[in-house]
This record gives structure tokens, sequence and C-alpha cells, in this order.
């Protein structure tokens, strides 16, 4: 199912709802009871990877199960690597996403380009609005 916003004027930031889930283990129609909702995960195509805040990890006390180097705006770091379940605005359930933890400004998710080329991504402006659509799994269809 596609999602569709539509902004009035022009828009320095493409802003969802999303939610975030431990990735523990989940039976096929289970929603983990333990989440963190938020309407600031922003749409990043410029940014190779998915990266959650410092206050989500806080949040669902999560663990990372590996360190690793993140080269990105402020430069290198090392960052923790944590397994997720993100919850989209269309309802899709993204799960055992391999997410990082990075310092992302006012953002508490920067969805990347490793799960913005699964989808149909689409922006269009036109008389003044700016009109921003995603399908995940991608069906080919842009709405």
């Amino acid at each position: 199912m596609a999602y569709i916003k539509q902004y009035d004027g022009f828009i320095n930031a493409i802003l969802t709802e999303a939610y975030v889930f431990k990735g523990e283990e989940i039976m096929q129609s289970e929603i983990p009871v333990k989440r963190f909702f938020t309407q600031n995960a922003a749409w990043d195509t410029g940014a190779e990877v998915t990266i959650i805040s410092p206050h989500v990890v806080q949040m669902l006390d999560l663990q990372p199960f590996e360190k690793t180097r993140l080269m990105g705006i402020g430069g290198d770091e090392e960052v923790g690597v944590y397994r997720i379940h993100l919850g989209l605005p269309n309802g899709y359930l993204y799960k055992n996403l391999i997410v990082y933890c990075s310092d992302i400004d006012d953002y508490d998710v920067l969805i990347g380009m490793n799960l913005i080329s699964k989808s149909d991504f689409f922006l269009t402006s036109i008389d003044g609005k700016n009109r921003f659509s995603f399908d995940i799994p991608a069906t080919g269809k842009v709405q």
C-alpha cells in the first residue's frame, strides 16, 4: 500500500512517522509490545544506510551486536550496529533491519538508501506544493 503526503510550499526535509521495535524474534502476525514512535523519521537519499539516534537506543534499551566505523557529515566515527524492526506509515513492517546509531540532529530515524532502494520513491513539485509518496515493497506503480 502506497503512502502519500502532500506539503504546502517548499520542504527542506521529507519527514514521516515511524515505529522502531527491538529486533527480537516475532511471530508472523505479532506486533512487539515495546516500541518507540516518532514523527521525525527523515528520508535521506544522500545516506547509504539507515541510522537511529542515541535517544531511540536509550528508549528501547537496545544493545549493539557489533561496532563499526561510519563516515558521515561529521566525519569518521565508531558507532554501534543494531538489528531492529521498522514500522513505516503505510503499515509495512521492515523486519530485521540493520541500522547504525549516530547523532542525527533533530531526527530520531534517518531512512537511508538501503531501505529507499527497495521501494517506489517519488517526490514532485507542482503549483507550489510538494507531494511525496513511497511504496514498499516496490510495485513499479508510482502514485
